[in-house]
Order: C-alpha cells, then sequence, then structure tokens
C-alpha cells in the first residue's frame, strides 16, 4: 500500500526571500538595460553630426564624456538623456561618461556586463578609474580585469590601474607626481587676524607627515588636559600646536 501524499505548506519567510532575489535581479537587469542605452544614446549623437547652428558659440559643442580615443559627443545629448531617467545634468553627464568608457574603451569589461555577468555599479568603479589613462593604459587594464570584474572590489582597481600607469606611461605618473608635489603647502593666514588674536591655519601634506602631526598634536592636547587644561578638545589642539612649534624650534634636518 503506497504512503499517503504529504502536502508541503509554503514557508512564508522563505517566500520573502525568494521574492527579494528575483526583484534583485530583475532590478539589475533594468540596470544594465539603462546602462547599455546611454551608451548607445551617446555613440547616436556624435559631434560630427552637429549641424553648423550647434557650433556656434554660445550654443551646443562637442563633450569630451570618456577617455582619450572614444569619441566626442553633442553636449546636447546629455541633459536630455538625464532628464529622461531621472537625473540632474550633472549625475547624469558622470553616468553618460562612464557608460561611454566602457563601451568604447573598455570592450572585454563591456561585454560581461552586456551579458549580466558583471554589475553596473561595479563597473562604473572600473570606469571611473580608467577615464584618465592612456588608450594603451586602458587597453591593459581592460585586458587585466575582466575576468575579475564581477569580484574585484576599489582596492584591486586602483592597485590594478597604478601598477598598468607604472608600466606603460611611467613619465606621465611621474609628471603627475610632480604635480601633486606641488599642491603641498603649509599656510598661515596671518593677514587676517581677528578680533581675538586669532587667524586660519590651512595646508596640503604628505600622508605620513599629516599623521604624525596628528599624533603629535593628539599626545600634548592630552597632556596639556592632563595639566590642568579645560578648554575643549578642539582649543587644545590648536595650542597643541603652539607648544610644538616652540619645542621644536631647534629641529634638526637630516640631509639624504
Amino acid at each position: 500500500m503506497n504512503p499517503p501524499l504529504q502536502h508541503t505548506t509554503p514557508d512564508p519567510v522563505r517566500a520573502l526571500l525568494d521574492e527579494a532575489r528575483d526583484c534583485r535581479r530583475a532590478a539589475e537587469d533594468l540596470d544594465r538595460r539603462v546602462f547599455i542605452a546611454a551608451a548607445e544614446w551617446a555613440l547616436a549623437h556624435p559631434a560630427a553630426d552637429m549641424d553648423d547652428a550647434a557650433c556656434l558659440p554660445g550654443t551646443e559643442n562637442e563633450l569630451a564624456l570618456a577617455g582619450d580615443g572614444a569619441p566626442l559627443v553633442a553636449e546636447f545629448c546629455v541633459p536630455e538623456f538625464a532628464a529622461a531617467i531621472g537625473l540632474s545634468t550633472d549625475a547624469g553627464h558622470l553616468y553618460m561618461a562612464d557608460a561611454l568608457e566602457l563601451r568604447a574603451r573598455l570592450p572585454r569589461c563591456w561585454k560581461r556586463v552586456a551579458a549580466g555577468e558583471v554589475t553596473v555599479w561595479r563597473a562604473r568603479k572600473i570606469a571611473q578609474a580608467t577615464r584618465l589613462l592612456s588608450p594603451a593604459a586602458a587597453d591593459l587594464v581592460d585586458q587585466r580585469l575582466a575576468s575579475f570584474a564581477h569580484a574585484i572590489g576599489g582596492r584591486g582597481i586602483d592597485q590594478t590601474v597604478k601598477a598598468v600607469e607604472a608600466q606603460v606611461d611611467p613619465e606621465l605618473v611621474a609628471e603627475r607626481k610632480r604635480e601633486s608635489e606641488d599642491k603641498r603647502h603649509f599656510t598661515v593666514e596671518s593677514r587676517f587676524v581677528d578680533y581675538f588674536g586669532q587667524v586660519d591655519v590651512h595646508g596640503t601634506l604628505d600622508l605620513v607627515d599629516a599623521l604624525d602631526l596628528d599624533d603629535a598634536i593628539t599626545a600634548i592636547a592630552a597632556q596639556l588636559k592632563d595639566c590642568g587644561s579645560t578648554e575643549s578638545l578642539d582649543a587644545r589642539r590648536a595650542q597643541a600646536l603652539g607648544e610644538l612649534a616652540r619645542r621644536e624650534s631647534a629641529l634638526p634636518i637630516r640631509s639624504e
């Protein structure tokens, strides 16, 4: 005699997970379709197709959305597409730039996005990291990341980009390093003193120097509190900078 059939009742909690999973997949599919449409919209509006009126001063101009080697597009197409998908013009500009960067300069990663193997948000991180690269460097990044684009994080992308830049464009990397170093400064706005004799101080430092300075200021601020100061932490940190300067006024500088 066959055993009686057992009827199982669907688990409503498990059904919630299934629904969430299905909705996420559907959302990712829609994101991908919009992203693909953004790239195709950009390609459908090349700068070369703008009429003469659009090229007059004060009207529409060509726009370099993606990196070197990607086609220029007509400027007017960006706000039109952005409005269609509910983005501001600035957000739409970045969105379309990421799409065109992948479509035009990272074909291997783009193929995986189009196939639904890489999410749009992850692909956009790659696009934003490669936009300033030369065509040769962008192509090499595309080769190295395509197989792992579905899983790589921001740190891995940055490391890959830096390694490729150093390999392909060492002179460009050196130039950017010099430009970055030239931005370092430490400025005391002594010309602008308030009623109580206070001034603003600001600067740009190397990370190592900034961290060491922060540690020193934090330590001295704690010492001031231990010595009885009732000032706020911010006030004690400000005082600590002066104490540090007076302590190190005869700091020996080693020559390399």
